[in-house]
């Protein structure tokens, strides 16, 4: 079996939305099963939604507010 893969590679694109002004999208993608968390800097404060997506057909979408005091914001998106 060199080389055969039993499971497909999955990536997940993510894709972060400034639903207020400016407005701004921010996109990117990821391996499934990193272990490093992604991060979008410049986000400006204010209401966003996060839509993810992988490339077997499943998505998620979930929303949040970004602090005007620059704080981080962990949002944690289930794919179905």
């Amino acid at each position: 079996m060199g080389g055969f893969t039993r499971y497909p590679q999955v990536t997940l694109n993510v894709r972060v939305s400034e639903t207020e002004f400016p407005s701004r999208v921010y996109q990117s993608t990821l391996p499934l099963g990193g272990t490093q968390p992604l991060t979008f800097a410049s986000v400006f404060e204010g209401p966003i939604s996060v839509d993810v997506s992988d490339n077997l057909g499943r998505g998620g979408r979930a929303s949040a507010v970004v602090p005007p005091d620059g704080q981080p914001v962990s949002v944690k998106v289930r794919l179905t």
